[in-house]
């Protein structure tokens, strides 16, 4: 597990082991009271996994939305949604009665159960008042929590496991995962290395992380401040792990991104369908790295997964 940063002479630990070993939590709390009931009718709902503190993706934070109305056993679809937003080096956590619900309640409003869910490795508190040096060092502390999770897969396997066994109104053959930016590369992570997913969803997602962090592999400094990086970026890059992604894909992106630029979606896509996978690719002209994803993208992913 990426506990231990790297065996067999310098190799990078498979992601795949390290869902083997980082086992989820034995149980899962209740939902308890809703946090929030929105204008829709919709609730949210806050949920703090406290498991074994040592194991990766035991010690979690979910919103959860659901629907309004009352829900038979296994009626309705869900999505699973990391946050967005960093360099994935870290993880983020998640706090009570925070009222950023762009990403997340558009979906319960179209009738998805919607988990959002922490990722290891989050920031200290204060962490956006450093200035660049003090911000790489925090990274750099946050760093191996977050790999051992690796890169936060282990969490989005365990909310899907919350999601199966504490929420009976979740149909549990309709589980996708949905992400923008870095948060939409966590989502090809866990589509290629958990079968359940049905469909996944990447808006502007970092698709080749050799590419666009490939400086930091010969910077000396970087090296030393993130240990085992050149191998930990090869092992989360999805452009790595087509391979293994066998549910339905929907690349979303817009051409005026100044993040990522438009031709590493088409190259991702090229490779997707070089592999005979089934991919959906959807752009837009304007609207850059963030607003493309919450209009036209969101209502553009809520169609697609509501298709036959």
């Amino acid at each position: 597990m990426f506990l231990k940063m790297r065996i067999d002479g310098g190799k990078p630990v498979p992601i795949a082991v390290t869902l083997k070993a980082a086992m989820p939590p034995g149980q899962f709390p209740p939902l308890g009271s809703p946090e929030r009931t929105f204008d829709s009718g919709v609730k949210s709902y806050f949920v703090h996994v406290s498991g074994n503190p040592v194991i990766p993706g035991q010690q979690m934070r979910m919103r959860v939305f659901v629907p309004a109305g009352e829900h038979a056993d296994r009626s309705l679809p869900c999505v699973l949604i990391a946050p967005a937003g960093t360099p994935m080096l870290h993880g983020v956590d998640l706090q009570p009665h925070d009222g950023y619900t762009d990403e997340t309640l558009p979906y319960a409003e179209a009738g998805f159960v919607v988990v959002q869910y922490s990722l290891d490795g989050g920031l200290a508190t204060g962490a956006e008042m450093a200035d660049e040096n003090e911000m790489t060092g925090l990274i750099g502390k946050a760093y191996p929590t977050f790999k051992a999770s690796g890169a936060g897969v282990v969490n989005g396997r365990n909310a899907l496991e919350f999601a199966t066994k504490s929420l009976n109104m979740v149909d549990p053959d309709r589980i996708s995962c949905v992400g923008h930016s870095s948060a939409g590369a966590l989502a090809l992570l866990l589509a290629a290395h958990e079968p359940r997913i049905y469909r996944c969803v990447a808006f502007a997602a970092a698709y080749d992380l050799e590419s666009r962090m490939g400086d930091m592999t010969s910077n000396i400094v970087m090296k030393t401040i993130f240990p085992g990086i050149d191998g930990f970026i090869r092992e989360t890059s999805p452009s790595n792990h087509v391979a293994t992604i066998d549910c339905p894909v929907l690349v979303f992106h817009a051409r005026d991104d100044s993040n990522v630029p438009i031709a590493d979606a088409e190259a991702f896509v090229a490779k997707l369908k070089l592999a005979n996978k089934a991919v959906t690719y959807e752009t837009t002209p304007n609207g850059d790295h963030y607003q493309s994803m919450i209009d036209p993208g969101i209502a553009t992913a809520i169609t697609w997964l509501k298709a036959d």
